[in-house]
């Protein structure tokens, strides 16, 4: 199980930096896809490539640590990004509207899990 999370993180990553090449936000050789197979080679090499050189260099719990972290940052800064579209276009047609307090708790309770580690390291 631990195996197929890992590599779905491989994969997601690497359509990540696919898609921020494509939006040209990275460098263009991050975008070039394989002619047959479709698939973001160059952007798969250096995720796949980043994540073994921190698997065999990192202790298993920080990288589990630090795993855990940039996820709930990357969850926070999901739901900020929410809340300004929400406030740029309130209502999308064809589209379900959630209420605004919902982003709002996601992203603290989420802020809350990435400061708690924090606040316990300084003492007060």
């Amino acid at each position: 199980m631990v195996v197929n999370g890992a590599l779905i993180q491989i994969i997601m990553a690497a359509h990540v930096l696919y898609g921020m090449s494509r939006e040209g936000w990275l460098h263009a050789a991050l975008g070039r896809v394989h002619p047959t197979r479709r698939t973001p080679l160059l952007a798969t090499s250096l995720v796949t490539l980043t994540v073994l050189v921190l698997a065999l260099w990192l202790p298993l719990v920080t990288l589990a640590k630090t795993t855990s972290f940039v996820t709930l940052v990357a969850f926070s800064a999901i739901n900020l990004a929410l809340l300004r579209i929400k406030r740029r276009d309130p209502h999308p047609a064809g589209l379900r509207i959630y209420p605004v307090w919902i982003p709002w708790a996601d992203f603290i309770s989420s802020s809350v899990f990435v400061l708690y580690p924090l606040a316990a390291v300084v003492e007060w």
